[in-house]
């Protein structure tokens, strides 16, 4: 009982994330209760707060349909020469553009230097997802 739950929980936070990556803000707005309290940098209030807040996890594409914008947080898995594993926070920034045969590139890319203890809120944005959410 309790893995379906975690697991119904799980998809609904999949389901965020694509609505960020569709850029559909309608969804997104759509999954922040009206009581929401986000905690970051500032706290931020309510779906429209959020939404203000949240405009840089939205991929952006350019009027031309050939360059886009993404940008967000990461993290990087090493492991150093004794065997020890690492892990980095940090946030990215890439351009895109879509090439003559239809596929995305990266055109540039760049990354603040890593940090080692992002908020819970940035580390619930990278959590790997699980697979069957949606068909």
């Amino acid at each position: 009982m309790l893995l379906d739950v975690q697991n119904q929980v799980r998809c609904i936070e999949i389901a965020l994330s694509q609505s960020i990556e569709k850029r559909d803000r309608k969804t997104f707005m759509s999954l922040i209760d009206p009581d929401s309290c986000f905690i970051g940098s500032s706290v931020m209030y309510g779906p429209e707060e959020v939404m203000a807040a949240w405009q840089g996890f939205f991929v952006e594409v350019a009027a031309s349909g050939d360059l886009a914008l993404t940008r967000g947080p990461y993290r990087l898995e090493t492991t150093d020469k004794d065997g020890a594993r690492r892990i980095l926070w940090g946030t990215f920034n890439s351009v895109w553009r879509r090439n003559s045969q239809g596929a995305w590139r990266v055109l540039f890319d760049v990354g603040n230097s890593p940090d080692e203890n992002p908020s819970d809120s940035v580390k619930s944005l990278i959590d790997r997802p699980v697979s069957g959410c949606f068909a």
